[in-house]
């Protein structure tokens, strides 16, 4: 299960998108045994919203509307889509309901914030919160992605799902070796490796022809260089990751593969000794 998190400014817009026939992709929903354009309410808190609604304007407004009473926050309306892995299992409208009160309580949203949850397919979701509730009271989602990846990972192990990959996938032993300095041209991207305060950097050559440092460019660098060379190898990576730690309960997790990358060795830190400030000190 995939979980990705946006922000924005107007429920309404957010919901004639989500109840609309969509853009670029096609939103249709099979409603008593017809496919109709559109998505479906399936979990929602707002009053006089119901699990069947094919018309978002009444959770749009609402949402809006509590939205209207602190202007100054920027970004009041949270949005969460969550999909299905291609070898998942489809769920069921009511599991998706479930799914989605569910985590909406994981991620710590407070009762009294209004939210709707729309589904198009059997795939996925879409959630909508307003991070201001009908009292002023303002909901920061902080470290949101973070307690996102959490949730998700608790309905993945509920609904028997393939676990999505995560930083922790062991790429390492599929990866080409540190590359040495030098300009490396890869699916259209040009890299550069150098040194530089006697570290090794990555930089990526922008479109105005401007090198810019990347962070953690190496790792991607050579990770981009894997899919390039052979695309099932890295598959295969994380395809095992997903399997490893969907077999281990909660509460355990595999042992990590060490990636020489991401493993340094720990330096203490030193102490400078204390310096009196006069006698007697």
């Amino acid at each position: 299960m995939i979980a990705k998190i946006t922000r924005g400014g107007s429920a309404g817009g957010l919901a004639a998108y989500l109840h609309g026939p969509g853009a670029g992709t096609e939103h249709a929903v099979e409603v008593d045994g017809r496919t109709v354009p559109g998505g479906v309410v399936v979990a929602s808190n707002v009053p006089g919203v119901r699990a069947g609604d094919l018309d978002g304007r009444r959770w749009g407004r609402w949402l809006d509307r509590a939205a209207a009473s602190r202007p100054e926050i920027k970004g009041p309306v949270w949005h969460c889509s969550l999909n299905l892995a291609p070898g998942d299992r489809a769920l069921t409208r009511q599991e998706w309901a479930d799914a989605a009160t569910e985590f909406v309580r994981r991620m710590g949203i407070p009762t009294g914030h209004p939210w709707a949850a729309v589904q198009h397919d059997d795939r996925g979701i879409h959630i909508a919160v307003s991070r201001v509730d009908d009292g002023g009271q303002v909901w920061h989602a902080r470290h949101d992605r973070r307690t996102a990846q959490k949730a998700r990972q608790v309905l993945e192990r509920d609904y028997q799902l393939a676990a999505a990959p995560t930083r922790q996938t062991p790429y390492g032993p599929v990866l080409p070796p540190v590359l040495d300095p030098g300009v490396y041209q890869v699916d259209g991207n040009t890299w550069r490796v150098r040194g530089r305060d006697g570290r090794t950097v990555t930089d990526r050559l922008g479109r105005d022809g401007r090198w810019r440092l990347v962070s953690n460019g190496m790792r991607t660098l050579r990770i981009a260089l894997a899919r390039d060379q052979d695309p099932g190898a890295l598959a295969l990576a994380e395809h095992t990751a997903r399997h490893r730690a969907a077999s281990f309960p909660a509460g355990q997790s595999p042992t990590r593969t060490p990636d020489p990358l991401r493993e340094r060795s720990y330096q203490p830190p030193t102490r400078q000794p204390d310096r009196g400030r006069g006698r007697g000190r």
